[in-house]
């Protein structure tokens, strides 16, 4: 999100806005998907809605013809909720339950993922006759968050679960891989494209490709670029494939990370220690929980929402007594004030980068959560104008 133009639009009403809260830009999801099929131009755009819930985010996605990646029944009304019968959707999660898989078929659902046997007799017996995709395992190394020791079967005991798949009467028609969630390393996107073409030569029915994630959003730190990545993926096809795959790419992170900020207010601070405490009116428990789960791997970038002529380091920390509710170890922000008389002249602190998975920690969860914490609030800009639960 453009700070500079975020914060002409914010300032006026900076001490009016309930905070915390989440200030989204749709504009950019849209952008984003652009630029994708600009530089790599996939057969299918998808989307895990786990990423994002929010049904104005969805709707955004489906006016822009994204499918979406739907885990379980729950995820599926919230898809329905804003496109209907007509969403484009398969389920991407190869561990979904016996009851999820029997829901899902019965609304239309046909196309589900596996990695083992148990799972292939599970699509068997509660979605009989239903095309699936075989999730192989791929390397991780590089990656922010790893997966390949949860999902995915190892190459050497793929040809057995796709033989086995057929013999219980699904429809194999495709591979799928994930370098890893928020993937620096190229080679990840090699290696797991070079496994799929080598299965794809021995069952040329295999004809999609599902890259199920990977691309990198800009947190704190270097990634690689859309144009980068998608430069090692266009290769190692062209490299490796023995025929063009219909490659259907999942970059749910990159797609919305930089569409929203949380805005939180300054509620205290010490000026007695290196770096300075601040604490602020959000929480890591209410919308960052990433931070808990990746300990600490993944940096939100951080900004204060005033002119000021003087900095300093701060650790930015969130409103519980929890040792872990923090932010940031080391941030440096123009001169924090609070305003103990009237706390909405307090400093406003941005936390940027919030459009991927912390709204999901939230959606339909009580306003007041773990020691008094609030869920964020939800503001929207339609142009250059603010607008509340749009």
């Amino acid at each position: 999100m453009d700070l500079n133009t975020l914060f002409k639009i914010l300032m006026p009403r900076i001490h009016e806005l309930d905070t915390p809260c989440f200030v989204y830009n749709l504009d950019i999801i849209e952008k984003n998907i652009q630029k994708l099929r600009q530089v790599l131009r996939p057969d299918k755009i998808l989307f895990g809605v786990r990423c994002n819930p929010l049904p104005q985010v969805l709707k955004i996605l489906h006016q822009n013809q994204c499918g979406f990646d739907v885990g379980n029944p729950a995820e599926l009304e919230y898809v329905k909720q804003v496109a209907g019968d007509g969403a484009d959707c398969f389920n991407g999660c190869p561990i979904a339950s016996a009851e999820s898989v029997k829901e899902m078929y019965a609304q239309g659902f046909r196309i589900f993922s596996a990695d083992s046997a148990s799972q292939v007799e599970n699509l068997a017996a509660n979605a009989p006759n239903a095309k699936v995709l075989i999730r192989v395992s791929s390397s991780n190394a590089g990656s922010v968050i790893a997966d390949s020791h949860r999902l995915g079967v190892e190459e050497s005991h793929a040809n057995r679960l796709l033989d086995y798949a057929a013999t219980r009467g699904l429809e194999v028609c495709g591979l799928s891989f994930h370098p890893g969630s928020q993937c620096g390393n190229l080679e990840n996107w090699k290696a797991g494209i070079s496994t799929c073409a080598r299965l794809a030569r021995e069952y040329p029915s295999l004809k999609i490709l599902h890259i199920a994630g990977g691309f990198p959003a800009l947190y704190q730190g270097s990634a690689p670029d859309a144009c980068t990545v998608a430069d090692a993926i266009r290769q190692a096809i062209g490299k490796y494939y023995p025929f063009t795959p219909v490659l259907w790419m999942q970059p749910s992170r990159f797609l919305t990370a930089d569409a929203a900020v949380t805005l939180t207010t300054a509620v205290h601070t010490d000026e007695s220690c290196y770096p300075r405490r601040l604490f602020v009116d959000a929480s890591v428990f209410a919308g960052h929980g990433e931070i808990l789960t990746m300990n600490n791997r993944l940096q939100y970038p951080i900004c204060g929402l005033a002119p000021a002529s003087r900095f300093y380091h701060y650790q930015v920390h969130g409103c519980t007594s929890s040792g872990v509710d923090t932010f940031a170890a080391d941030a440096l922000l123009p001169e924090v004030r609070v305003d103990h008389v009237n706390p909405s002249r307090s400093s406003r602190i941005v936390i940027c980068n919030a459009g991927a998975y912390c709204a999901s920690f939230v959606r339909n969860s009580v306003r007041t959560g773990f020691n008094g914490s609030k869920a964020p609030g939800l503001y929207f800009l339609k142009g250059e104008e603010l607008v509340k639960n749009l």
